[in-house]
């Protein structure tokens, strides 16, 4: 299986391979944290690409491969491997327009549709993005599936009645039920508050993932009940998924460590704080890359502003050109146009000085976010951490 899109790659493909892994395959998968064989980790750096790939499938003891496959790879060596079994694309968001000689949103589509041109058996696609839509013309697959959140989705009901294959939300008491429908049946395979990694159904968007990885292990002809029990069991410790809605409850506050890195990212953790119980303050520690436009970084500021009691601005160690300060002063100054009070945000360049200061400011009680790429040299900071 190939999974690409701008949101939940990764998360999708550890769903996927937890599910090939309680198939009994040996499983290889390469993500942005590293390749992975047989539950070992072989590599360890981003290789959500060409590099990866090769070295997955490269390997003899493989028998079943789940391929993160990212804009910057394909655009730089394209795939390297010729055809998949599934293909997926989960969404098509702003977070890498203006790079890599990427202008629109729909150029962004066309680098990605690429997954789907050499997918053989089946497509799986989002019903909920007209951009992944259109991606339908390009497919040469025996199949299409349509993964939908909406109840009411045009597109999805009319290729229903045509028994065509799908992934949907029913009600369920007390919650959402994850529905396959395939061959003009449908069946439950999981409640959406019974995956770890959703937290009782309130992180929307690992339900989305969850229902992705339905999808893709069907087309790749895995039963329900590996499905379902794969999914019963898939939470989000570091372990699993490091770096992915991590939450330390070993504090006087609550911690959450998360990769969101976007707008759309920052959006649905946003969506999350908002249902987690907590008694205290909402502290916001965040970055924007130097590479990014400045469009971008000032968007990533305004999604933010007006969830947190406080926020923490700060950089990535590669300043892409950028002043020392420049990234983390920009986000400040978003903020403060969005009527953001200047003594609710610190401009903390330095990522781990900004860590240790928002770990310092949190009480008990608070919601302390921090939102990094480098999660391993993160977690370790925040699970030693010592109160005084």
């Amino acid at each position: 299986a190939a999974i690409t899109g701008t949101n939940g790659k990764t998360t999708t493909t550890r769903m996927v391979t937890r599910i090939l892994e309680a198939a009994g395959h040996t499983v290889g998968f390469c993500s942005s944290d590293g390749v992975y064989v047989d539950g070992e980790l072989i590599v360890k750096e981003d290789t959500a690409g060409f590099s990866g790939a090769r070295l997955v499938l490269r390997d003899p003891s493989v028998d079943a491969a789940v391929l993160e496959t990212a804009r910057r790879g394909i655009i730089r060596r394209g795939l390297w491997f010729d055809r998949c079994d599934v293909g997926a694309v989960l969404n098509i968001d702003d977070d890498h327009v203006d790079l890599d000689g990427i202008r629109t949103l729909e150029e962004l589509a066309r680098v990605k549709s690429l997954v789907v041109q050499v997918t053989r058996d089946m497509v799986v696609l989002n019903a909920d993005d007209d951009l992944c839509v259109r991606m339908a013309e390009a497919s040469r697959a025996q199949r299409l599936c349509y993964v939908t959140m909406k109840a009411d989705n045009p597109l999805v009901a009319k290729h229903l009645a045509a028994d065509g294959p799908a992934v949907t939300l029913g009600p369920e008491i007390g919650g959402l039920m994850i529905i396959l429908h395939d061959g003009g049946t449908a069946v439950d395979i999981i409640a959406a508050r019974d995956i770890p990694a959703t937290f009782g159904g309130i992180a929307t968007h690992n339900v989305q993932n969850a229902m992705f990885a339905v999808a893709i292990a069907h087309g790749l002809g895995k039963s329900t009940d590996h499905i379902r029990a794969a999914l019963g069991d898939f939470a989000c410790t570091f372990e699993d998924t490091p770096g992915r809605l991590n939450i330390f409850d070993g504090l006087p506050f609550k911690v959450i460590v998360d990769y969101a890195h976007n707008p759309p990212g920052l959006e649905m953790i946003n969506r999350l704080v908002e249902r987690l119980e907590h008694s205290g303050r909402r502290i916001l520690v965040f970055k924007s890359s130097g590479r990014h436009p400045d469009r971008q970084i000032h968007d990533l500021a305004r999604t933010a502003a007006g969830h947190y009691d406080h926020y923490v601005c700060c950089r990535e160690d590669d300043l892409k050109d950028r002043e020392p300060s420049e990234v983390p002063e920009m986000l400040r100054d978003t903020l403060l146009a969005e009527g953001i009070p200047a003594d609710r945000i610190s401009v903390i360049p330095v990522e781990d000085e900004a860590v240790a200061a928002a770990l310092d400011m949190a009480g008990p009680g608070d919601l302390l976010v921090i939102l990094f790429t480098k999660h391993d040299r993160i977690w370790p900071m925040v699970t030693g951490y010592a109160p005084s």
